[in-house]
C-alpha cells in the first residue's frame, strides 16, 4: 500500500516563467505528485526533474480569469534528490505556488493512475467531483486553489490528512483506501473565495489471478 514519505512546498517571491520545487533523497520506485498554481492562465504546462523521469497530467482546470491548477505525477521514479521544474508556455511570467510529495511502499510497474475529476466553485468549502475506484488499495489525491486571496488558512477534507499547502493558496491532502468506493476531495478555506478542487486516485494495477489448470481424469 502506498504511503506519504515526505510532502514539500514553494512558491515564487516575483513573477517568472518557471517554478521549481525540490523533493530530497527520494526513494527509488516512488510515486511523485506535484501540484500547480499559477496567476494566469498557460496554454500548457511541462514538467521535467533533475532525475530524468517522466511526468504525466492526470488534471487541470482554469480558474476564473487569473489561475490555472494542475496535477502532474511520475511513477517508479529514480533514487536520489529531485529538483522538479515547472515550465510553462506561452512564455511568460506569474507568481506561483507548488505542493508536492513523495508515496512508497508497494512496487509500481505500471502507470498507477486510476481516476480524476476537478471543478471550480466559490464559497468557504471547496468539494471535487466523486469519483469511483476499481483498486480496492488506492492513494487519493486531493488539490485546491483560490483564484485570489493569499494568506488564508487551508484545512483538509473529512477522511484526508492536509500533505502540505503554500501560501494560503494551494495545497495538497491524501487519503488511503482499502476498498473500492465512490470518493470526492473537500477543503475548507478560512475565507469565501473562487476556489478550484480536485482528485485523483492512483495504486498499483490489481494482478489477475493465476491461470488454473484443467485437470483431466481418464477413467479405464
Amino acid at each position: 500500500m502506498l504511503t506519504r514519505v515526505q510532502s514539500a512546498n514553494a512558491a515564487s517571491s516575483g513573477a517568472t516563467p518557471t517554478g521549481t520545487i525540490n523533493l530530497s533523497g527520494v526513494l527509488a520506485g516512488s510515486l511523485l505528485v506535484v501540484g500547480f498554481r499559477a496567476t494566469f492562465t498557460p496554454t500548457t504546462l511541462s514538467v521535467s526533474d533533475s532525475n530524468g523521469n517522466t511526468w504525466h497530467r492526470a488534471f487541470g482546470i482554469t480558474n476564473g480569469t487569473q489561475a490555472r491548477m494542475e496535477l502532474w505525477y511520475a511513477w517508479n521514479v529514480n533514487a536520489g534528490n529531485t529538483l522538479v521544474t515547472i515550465s510553462m508556455s506561452p512564455s511568460g511570467t506569474a507568481f506561483w505556488q507548488i505542493v508536492a510529495g513523495e508515496w512508497s511502499g508497494e512496487e509500481i510497474s505500471s502507470d498507477p493512475f486510476g481516476f480524476a475529476a476537478v471543478t471550480t466553485g466559490s464559497g468557504t468549502a471547496a468539494s471535487s467531483p466523486n469519483i469511483t475506484t476499481t483498486n480496492p488499495n488506492s492513494l487519493l489525491i486531493g488539490l485546491t486553489e483560490n483564484e485570489t486571496a493569499n494568506g488564508l488558512t487551508i484545512t483538509a477534507g473529512t477522511s484526508f490528512a492536509l500533505a502540505n499547502s503554500s501560501s494560503g493558496n494551494a495545497a495538497i491532502e491524501d487519503q488511503i483506501v482499502s476498498s473500492t468506493g465512490t470518493f470526492a476531495a473537500s477543503f475548507g478555506f478560512s475565507s469565501s473565495v473562487s476556489w478550484a478542487c480536485g482528485i485523483a486516485s492512483f495504486g498499483a494495477p490489481v494482478a489477475a489471478p493465476p491461470a488454473r489448470t484443467p485437470v483431466v481424469c481418464i477413467m479405464e
